[in-house]
């Protein structure tokens, strides 16, 4: 599973094997949400998800 954060669209998708997104978590350009978001990053990590950063208009 990849974990893609497109900060375009200021969303966090989740990838499964066939290239197929089956979740999005939505995210806001504050720090208000900053400490949940790097919690969250540092268990896909932890589990094994491949990690992408991307702007969908690259």
């Amino acid at each position: 599973m990849k974990v893609e954060f497109d900060y375009k669209e200021l969303v966090i998708n989740y990838i499964n094997e066939n290239s197929e997104v089956i979740d999005s978590v939505e995210y806001y350009e504050t720090f208000d949400d900053l400490p949940s978001l790097l919690e969250q990053i540092v268990k896909d990590v932890k589990s094994g998800k491949e990690i992408i950063i991307s702007n969908k208009n690259e």
